[in-house]
């Protein structure tokens, strides 16, 4: 398959072939929970024109749907295009409840006694 999503502990990697795709009609969304990819693709077709088999070309939709994603940090996308593939780096953004607060103490007084 051309498209293929896979994930680890703190990110997920997008890979689009971009063979026979014009990469303005790619369309990549994310809502949370959904990553979600619209591209057309031109591919070749076998057709019969009375009994000659000839190849046509032709320009086909594609809609891919990922559910289940956690949530990405918008901010830290990363995208390339290499050797015809369109790579997509995205890091999972994790909530920071059950961190302890960390404040700034410009100064303080010592109180031990010398």
């Amino acid at each position: 398959n051309f498209i293929e999503l896979k994930e680890d502990n703190d990110m997920y990697f997008l890979n689009i072939d971009l063979k026979g795709i014009d990469i303005r009609e790619v369309s990549i969304r994310y809502d949370p929970g959904i990553i979600e990819i619209n591209l057309y693709r031109l591919e070749m077709q076998k057709s019969f024109f009375g009994i000659v088999p000839r190849n046509i070309l032709v320009k086909r939709a594609y809609n891919k749907r990922y559910e289940n994603i956690e949530d990405i940090d918008t901010s830290q996308i990363l995208k390339n295009i290499d050797n015809g593939i369109l790579s997509i780096r995205m890091q999972k953004k994790y909530p920071l409840e059950g961190f302890d607060t960390i404040v700034e103490v410009d100064s303080y007084e010592d109180d031990i006694d010398d």
